[in-house]
């Protein structure tokens, strides 16, 4: 009877996190195309990078700044995405390391401790300077990684109010509480079929040279530009 149970609930555990896993890789798989449709609605190089781990978060960057840019803005959200991605996985890394060698040191002291035999020569305070180091790392890693987070959202906010203005503040504050909820939003966004603001296409390279000219995306004129017409 009790292996009964057990084998029960093992299958429920795996068809839980069997899942779960399905749900995350729906919610990657969008994230991914929602990225791709937007680079390719703002004719931005390279979309399928959507697709790949923390280079997808600097091509949500690159649609927020192509969106500022249209807008006469200057911005480097996509830069500033990328450099805090990529110092919050190091110092993840840097806190695993050096946890690991912790414990490894830790353990041979306390092997020296029980037999008497001298294992590590590190003493007892050096042990205690690396536990203190890593409480910084992980520290450090924290408030970056809260940062991220900010920013991430910040920029979230950025391309819904460029593409949904009236919904912008309603899929902000969703997406917050309502984790995986962001990729249906961003394809809500590329398929928005409401007029751009107006820009002046003349100065988009002043503004951003690294962006391409829009394509496919309708423009609203300037009441000066149509009377010149």
């Amino acid at each position: 009877m009790n292996t009964m149970n057990a084998s029960y609930i093992a299958i429920i555990f795996l068809a839980v996190y069997g899942l779960l896993f399905l749900i995350s890789v729906a919610i990657y798989v969008l994230y991914g195309v929602s990225i791709l449709k937007l680079c390719k609605r703002l004719n931005i190089n390279n979309g399928f990078l959507g697709f790949i781990p923390i280079a997808e978060i600097y091509k949500l960057g690159q649609i927020a700044d192509k969106a500022c840019a249209l807008q006469g803005q200057k911005k480097k959200y996509a830069k500033t995405l990328l450099t805090l991605s990529i110092i919050t996985l190091g110092l993840c890394f840097l806190v695993l390391i050096a946890a690991f060698a912790l414990g490894i040191a830790a353990g041979f002291m306390g092997v020296n401790e029980y037999t008497g035999h001298s294992l590590v020569a590190a003493p007892t305070l050096s042990i205690i300077i690396a536990f203190i180091v890593i409480i910084l790392l992980y520290l450090g890693m924290f408030g970056v990684a809260i940062a991220l987070i900010v920013y991430e959202y910040i920029v979230y906010y950025k391309i819904f109010k460029f593409f949904k203005p009236d919904s912008a503040v309603a899929f902000l504050v969703l997406s917050i509480f309502i984790s995986g909820i962001q990729p249906i939003f961003l394809l809500i966004c590329a398929a928005s079929k409401e007029p751009i603001p107006y820009f002046n296409a003349n100065n988009i390279g002043t503004i951003n040279p690294e962006f391409n000219s829009v394509s496919e995306v309708p423009i609203q004129q300037s009441p000066q530009n149509i009377e010149n017409q």
